[in-house]
């Protein structure tokens, strides 16, 4: 799948219930966004278990770098907004965290799974509101 992101919402990882694997999005390719919305939503969770967000570059080579790995994993049901621009960012309630990062040419979300495999899981959906 390959998304071009310009502005608006795009879904980077479609709905996949009972996840137990970490999650990795296409690539994506960026000639105009900055900054995104980053909306990781878990639910029905399962056992013990927790995945942790980041957003990687890539470089020319084909080498992933992180760009942001997010603070702390995440171990409950809810919907986690992480603000990722080249600004300042939001000091808002409802606003997981926010980092500045200056979105490069290509990227890509990564979930990183944490559990026993079956039995230990989370529905899980990543989408993006993209920032010009």
């Amino acid at each position: 799948m390959s998304i071009e992101v310009k502005h608006g919402q795009v879904t980077l990882l479609s709905l996949e219930l009972q996840s137990i694997a970490t999650r990795t999005s296409a690539d994506i390719p960026n000639s105009y966004a900055t900054g995104l919305n980053l909306v990781v939503v878990l639910a029905n969770k399962v056992g013990t278990v927790t995945f942790t967000p980041k957003l990687q570059g890539k470089t020319k080579s084909g080498t992933y770098y992180d760009l942001w790995v997010a603070a702390a994993a995440l171990s409950a049901n809810g919907t986690y907004i992480y603000q990722l621009c080249p600004v300042a960012v939001s000091t808002s309630a409802s606003v997981t965290e926010s980092k500045i990062v200056l979105l490069p040419a290509v990227f890509r979300v990564v979930l990183t799974y944490s559990g026993a495999g079956a039995g230990n899981a989370f529905d899980t959906t990543v989408e993006t509101d993209v920032l010009v």
